[in-house]
């Protein structure tokens, strides 16, 4: 029992951090903004029963009982309890998104697309332990490692829409949201790894720096590859 009062205190207290760490936007309305603290204290609760018990240990019963509300009413807001942990990711893409979008006079090429993924990285070291904890989750959890790949998609095809909106071709927005994709996963991996020991921000300029270089290597080398290859035998004439 006292255990469940340490873990309904500790969520009370992450569901008053969640709401400003999020960043959402200001709801219209009495009701609207009820319903934002009802996600917001849920997907808190989430979080705090799952870094206590584990995320396969607790039940959707659990989070709703921590949250004071009923397991219907979780339903209401979350399909499922992997949907209520990423919560706060599914929160940073919709900021994300909002950024890579805002392109301002004079900005240089993917000005907007480097606005997002600068703003993203103090996010992470300004939440760093709980990016974290969150990290260790998924790890441990395969549903949660499934999860998040769903939603690398969802980071890759906004990125291929900022690519496509700053006057990509397809191909273009296709290769180059990969590729930074990929950039910001060696990243936040290495982050994660290592206990958020470097700087985000100044590795993944860094990373950026040495991709081009990089791509231009491989590209060349694979170039030599297939010039050396011998020629395949001639077509039959019938």
């Amino acid at each position: 029992m006292g255990e469940r009062k340490t873990v309904a205190a500790t969520a009370a207290t992450a569901a008053t951090a969640a709401t400003a760490a999020l960043g959402a936007i200001a709801p219209v309305g009495a009701r609207a903004q009820r319903r934002e603290e009802t996600r917001d204290a849920l997907a808190a609760a989430a979080l705090a029963l799952f870094a206590a018990r584990g995320f396969d240990a607790t039940s959707v019963e659990e989070i709703a009982l921590t949250a004071g509300v009923s397991r219907r009413t979780f339903f209401r807001y979350f399909a499922s309890k992997e949907a209520a942990f990423f919560w706060p990711q599914q929160a940073r893409l919709a900021e994300f998104r909002a950024v890579t979008m805002d392109h301002r006079p004079g900005d240089p090429p993917l000005g907007a697309i480097r606005r997002a993924a600068l703003a993203m990285a103090m996010r992470y070291e300004a939440h760093r332990e709980d990016a974290l904890r969150e990290h260790k989750l998924i790890v441990a959890s395969a549903s949660l490692n499934a999860y998040d790949a769903q939603l690398d998609w969802r980071w890759e095809q906004a990125l291929r829409e900022a690519f496509a909106a700053d006057g990509a071709d397809d191909l273009d927005a296709r290769v180059g949201s990969g590729a930074l994709l990929g950039v910001m996963r060696a990243v936040l991996r290495g982050w994660f790894e290592t206990q958020g020991s470097y700087d985000l921000r100044e590795r993944g300029v860094e990373a950026l720096r040495r991709l081009a270089p990089l791509l231009d290597s491989i590209a060349a080398r694979c170039d030599r590859s297939l010039r050396q290859r011998p020629p395949g035998p001639a077509p039959a004439h019938h």
